[in-house]
């Protein structure tokens, strides 16, 4: 028997709604050759952290077809029963036109009608905006259309810069230059007729920072050279200030000296530029006339008491050695054997003829500390290539020289950070700066809890979520600190060290294997979506998030709804977050939101549900298979319940940059 389906029709005029009254009257222009998409809605299971499903309904949605309408504005669909989504495409739009609502919702089980009423773009809403930008960093724009009526209108929005130094990719802008005579440019952004101006500001390569300069490097903005004059100017220039500038003392030196020193032995390198870096890199530790041996004889420290290098002279104890060197020496033997003796991380590789690691103590400038390579040994077909290295700190970590904590924790921090430097080039050498960053920053607390210097450089990530993981440097601390609180201690650190050590060209490969080998169900992309979710609420899923007093950089706040489609693009491993807040007359009302991320691409969708009770966050993930990318999630209780909801897309690809997305939001 064959069985007979029957077909449902979704109809429908697209009309330029010229009275703003959301009815087609019979003098209003329809509009032809409008792009109108079906979808259909498929019911999906979702997976909540507090458990519960009634307050969530979860849809993807797969495409069926589009047509056009006709000469009369019209458009026809003959379906089956179910759910589907209909869609008018913004960009077959004329210029100057927007809508309140591109998706319409239709469970069918009978014929139906669905206008879509078209609005002159009255004004367009940019708020206030202030941005100075780096060369290869990237900002967006999120322009508000609206009707003359002020309702919030989805409409296609043009972008033009007056240079060439800044690119355009959807409302996303990248600085792809430097532009040393020039420092204002001008975005317009325009619908039809109605344009606004944004000013943007360029920072000179002279004011940017070892990490803003590797950046511009990686993204082919300044060439090798280049970068390392900067390198060589910003590490070995007079970097001392009173207390009342804003000059900030350098971290760690050790990755700019690692690449300095590689590009001295490459074989295009500058000659004059060479000589110069082997001067400063000669130069660079001072005559120390004084030593003393820790008690396991492992450290020799190197030191003076005269001159603009000296050690303090007070608290001389027995021998002559002063207390700070003692302290200094006593530090890195607690280092050692907690990483090392007690953990197990590798020891460090001693220089050829050496029985002790030696560490000097002298005027750093404003700089943490330094780990200098001394012997390469050359990769084989199981080890990365190595290193043997020694250590410098600074001899006062005072505050002339911008240095805000007692010396003694700074020099803490410092053997901690740098020990572990030490031990990477055990491991490899030529491993990713940015986590040999992180990971050393993960280790000063690891070892010294109670300093929490670590906390300063957590805004890098926080307040950049749009940038990658690889560009997070010093704040990638928190995704160091992500992994061992989630996916098992220290063990997991060590591990990734281990496969680095034998395998993968990139720091994110070698996380992924481990992130496999320890998890079947899970690889980086899975473990950067949940991190992503959790730096929304750090207070609730770091151990020590509460003493952060820090909240990740939201790039929208809604509360007035329906909030128009918006579009956006991100880099590979980084993030967003989007806000909705009810007001008072929407309350125990249903949130919908309504996302799409481009096809064949690696997309992460996360839900933040903040209960108004305890202030928690339960998490609801909006799954994407990678193909389909297209998806609706209904949140009920909103204002009820819930406080605030906020969206947070994650670009999860390995290397796949500037991917577009899309959301809108409404409230049921």
């Amino acid at each position: 028997m064959i069985r007979i389906i029957p077909l449902r029709v979704i109809k429908g005029t697209v009309f330029l709604d010229t009275n703003n009254n959301d009815k087609k009257d019979g003098s209003e222009h329809v509009l032809k050759n409008i792009v109108i998409k079906l979808f259909h809605s498929e019911k999906m299971n979702s997976y909540n952290t507090d458990g519960n499903n009634k307050n969530i309904e979860l849809y993807r949605k797969k495409f069926v077809r589009k047509v056009k309408t006709n000469e009369k504005g019209e458009y026809r669909f003959r379906v089956e029963e179910g759910r589907y989504s209909v869609s008018l495409d913004i960009d077959s739009l004329p210029a100057g036109k927007g809508i309140i609502s591109t998706d319409k919702i239709v469970d069918m089980d009978h014929e139906l009608n669905l206008d879509f009423a078209v609005k002159d773009v009255h004004t367009i809403q940019l708020g206030n905006f202030n941005k100075e930008l780096i060369p290869g960093d990237s900002f967006s724009l999120n322009p508000l259309a609206k009707d003359s009526k002020g309702n919030n209108l989805t409409a296609k929005i043009d972008y033009l810069c007056d240079s060439d130094e800044v690119g355009v990719c959807s409302n996303r802008f990248i600085s792809k230059s430097i532009v040393p005579n020039r420092n204002n440019i001008t975005i317009k952004v325009s619908c039809g007729s109605i344009t606004k101006e944004v000013p943007i500001k360029v920072k000179s390569p002279d004011r940017m920072s070892v990490e803003e300069l590797r950046t511009a490097h990686s993204k082919n903005i300044i060439d090798e050279k280049t970068k390392i004059i900067h390198y060589l100017n910003l590490l070995f220039k007079n970097r001392k200030a009173d207390q009342n500038t804003s000059v900030k003392p350098i971290k760690s030196c050790t990755t700019a000296i690692k690449e300095i020193q590689d590009y001295i032995g490459s074989r295009n390198a500058d000659e004059n530029i060479v000589k110069d870096a082997e001067r400063y890199i000669r130069l660079s530790i001072p005559d120390l006339d004084k030593s003393y041996t820790s008690a396991s004889g492992y450290f020799k420290i190197h030191y003076t008491l005269e001159g603009k290098h000296a050690v303090s002279k007070s608290n001389i104890g027995a021998g002559g050695v002063p207390r700070y060197i003692k302290s200094i020496a006593e530090s890195f033997e607690y280092v050692k054997r907690v990483t090392c003796d007690s953990r197990g991380f590798r020891n460090p590789i001693l220089g050829e003829g050496k029985n002790s690691f030696d560490i000097y103590v002298y005027d750093l400038d404003g700089k943490y500390g330094v780990t200098m390579s001394t012997s390469y040994y050359e990769m084989t077909s199981s080890k990365q290539r190595r290193a043997s290295c020694n250590i410098s700190i600074d001899n006062n970590y005072s505050p002339s020289k911008g240095f805000k904590d007692s010396r003694d924790n700074c020099m803490r921090v410092t053997a901690a950070h740098e020990f572990f430097h030490a031990v990477q080039y055990a491991y490899n050498v030529d491993a990713d700066s940015w986590w040999k960053e992180a990971s050393a920053t993960w280790n000063e607390d690891e070892i010294y809890d109670d300093v929490d210097d670590y906390v300063r450089y957590i805004d890098r990530v926080f307040n950049s979520p749009e940038k990658s993981l690889e560009e997070s440097s010093y704040g990638g601390v928190i995704f160091a600190k992500y992994l061992s609180e989630n996916l098992g201690g220290y063990e997991v650190i060590k591990r990734i060290w281990e496969v680095q050590g034998i395998a993968y060209d990139t720091s994110v490969k070698a996380i992924d294997a481990v992130v496999k080998e320890l998890h079947q169900d899970k690889d980086i992309a899975a473990v950067f979506n949940d991190y992503a979710a959790c730096n929304f609420n750090p207070s609730q899923y770091y151990s020590e998030g509460v003493s952060w007093r820090k909240s990740v950089s939201i790039e929208n706040t809604f509360t007035d709804y329906p909030v128009s489609v918006k579009s956006n693009a991100l880099n590979h491993l980084a993030s967003s977050y989007q806000l909705f807040k009810p007001l008072a007359h929407q309350e125990n009302k249903a949130l919908k939101i309504s996302v799409s991320g481009a096809k064949n691409s690696k997309w992460g969708f996360k839900i933040q549900r903040r209960k108004m009770s305890d202030n928690l966050c339960s998490t609801t993930e909006i799954v994407m298979d990678g193909v389909v990318n297209r998806a609706e999630i209904i949140l009920k209780d909103f204002g009820t319940t819930y406080s605030e909801i906020c969206l947070i897309p994650s670009n999860l690809e390995q290397n796949r940059d500037s991917i577009p997305y899309m959301y809108s939001a409404s409230i049921e």
